[in-house]
Order: structure tokens, then C-alpha cells, then sequence
């Protein structure tokens, strides 16, 4: 961040410490710390011990890359697959992970650097894509959580935009168990931004150093958000702008005409 600043840049970023201490190879011992649950992971870098991993598992695992992606895995055929893509995309070693069965939740939040945090939204995952990713949210509030996740926060003493996904057990005691620490907002950051938690705006503000001029707010329980895509229409010279300058400009409610027909009726 100090060479950033040499050059005029301002940015909300982690220590060095703190982001390696939230790696997905580091995860049990920062959980073991603050008393969270986290899966059994086993980091691999060839077959045989991809396949031992996985069997003092359960056999039901996924697979990760050490940076990004996840397979879900179950047969020796799918798990040996797995290990040759995420080797491949993310280098060694991989990682062979236990698989929860339970709802997902996600923490989307700010910290401030000092061990508190400026502002979070919690929400469970109703839709999900294929790779995993949540489509489709409902804002939860559980003091549990709350709780879990300014513990990960104050240990790490982060300071920036994070990502918290966790799996809550199946069973009476439903405990809510680390997946991994994400050093970025998840794409639906915007969501909370529409009920009162605007985070990307705090996390702009920190990044100039001030403190944000309004307290975030809890988002509401109960509110949702579903993903959707749209069909956008456009003129051939909006394309050939976008080609050469990457923008283009439209009047709101600009009308597109359609030259009209010299057919007779």
C-alpha cells in the first residue's frame, strides 16, 4: 500500500500478514485461534496422496485449487480429474477438502485495520450457480455469526472489503463451519447497498482515509436478491464505439429508429 500511495494510487488493502494468515493452506490454524470450525483440508501434489487425502475423508470431497475453484468429487475418476485441472490452472499443491453437508451463508463486510468491523451483511444462499457462486440471497441475522465473524476479523486485524463462506451442519447443534476468506467483495455487493449498508462507498471513503460519514446499518432480515440477466439493445455505431474507445453514450429513453417499410399494405 506505501508504494501505492508513492504513486498517487489510494487503496483498502490487508497487511501482507493478514492475507497470507486467511489462506486456504492456513485456514485450520487461524480457526483453531478463534475457536471456529473449519473442514479437514489436506494439501496434495501428486496422485497417490490425492487419493489417501481423500479416503481419510470420507471420500466425498472437493478439490480446490490453492487461489480459486472447487470441484465437487466423489469417485476416484472425478477426484484424479480435478487434481490434474487445478494443477494445471493454479499450480501445486492442491487441496482436498472435507465435504459439510448443510446450508451455505455468506459475510460480506469492511474492516477497519484495528480489528472491528465498519460494516457487514449476512446472507443465506438459495440459488446458486454451477461453479458455486451465489445467484440468489436472503439477508439473515444471527448473533452466532455476528459473533464468528468479528473474531476472524479482530484476529486478522483486515482492513478492506472481505468474504466470509461458511456451511452451517445439518443436526440440533447446527454449527456454522469456515469454508474459506475471500480478500475482495463477492459480486452481489451491491445488494445491501439498496437497504442502507452501502459497502463499496465506506470502502472508497477508507481508501482516502476518512472514516465513513454514516454509520453503516444492519441490512434488514428478509430481504432478498435473485441475479438476472438482461437483453440490451443497441445501434452498430454503439458497437464500433465500444470496439475502439470501450464506452459509448445514450440519452436516457434515447428512441433507436427502424426505417420504415416501403412495402405497401
Amino acid at each position: 500500500p506505501e508504494k501505492l500511495r508513492e504513486r498517487g494510487i489510494h487503496a483498502c488493502l490487508p497487511t501482507a500478514a493478514s492475507f497470507k494468515c486467511r489462506d486456504k493452506s492456513k485456514l485450520a490454524e487461524l480457526c483453531e485461534r478463534t475457536h471456529c470450525r473449519t473442514p479437514q483440508t489436506v494439501a496434495v501434489s501428486d496422485v497417490n496422496s490425492l487419493h489417501q487425502a481423500a479416503v481419510a475423508l470420507g471420500g466425498n470431497v472437493f478439490v480446490k485449487g490453492r487461489f480459486y475453484e472447487a470441484r465437487h468429487a466423489i469417485t476416484p475418476a472425478t477426484r484424479e480429474a480435478a487434481y490434474w485441472h487445478m494443477l494445471e490452472q493454479w499450480g501445486a499443491p492442491v487441496l482436498v477438502q472435507e465435504n459439510v453437508l448443510g446450508e451455505e451463508y455468506n459475510v460480506v463486510g469492511l474492516g477497519d485495520g484495528r480489528g472491528q468491523i465498519l460494516g457487514s451483511c449476512s446472507i443465506r444462499k438459495m440459488l446458486r450457480t454451477a461453479s458455486g457462486k451465489g445467484f440468489g440471497g436472503m439477508i439473515v441475522r444471527d448473533p452466532q455469526l455476528d459473533a464468528i465473524a468479528q473474531s476472524l476479523i479482530a484476529e486478522l486485524r483486515w482492513h478492506g472489503p472481505f468474504e466470509l463462506e461458511f456451511v452451517k451442519s445439518e443436526g440440533p447443534k447446527g454449527e456454522y463451519c469456515l469454508i474459506e476468506i475471500n480478500p475482495r467483495f463477492p459480486a452481489w455487493c451491491d445488494f445491501p447497498s439498496t437497504l442502507n449498508c452501502n459497502l463499496p462507498a465506506a470502502a472508497f471513503e477508507l481508501a482516502l482515509g476518512w472514516q465513513p460519514r454514516e454509520p453503516l446499518r444492519h441490512a434488514i432480515p428478509g430481504k432478498f436478491f435473485i441475479r438476472h440477466a438482461i437483453d440490451m439493445t443497441g445501434d452498430i455505431r454503439d458497437l464500433a464505439a465500444l470496439t475502439t474507445s470501450g464506452q459509448f453514450f445514450r440519452q436516457p429513453r434515447e428512441f433507436i429508429p427502424h426505417p420504415t417499410s416501403s412495402r405497401s399494405l
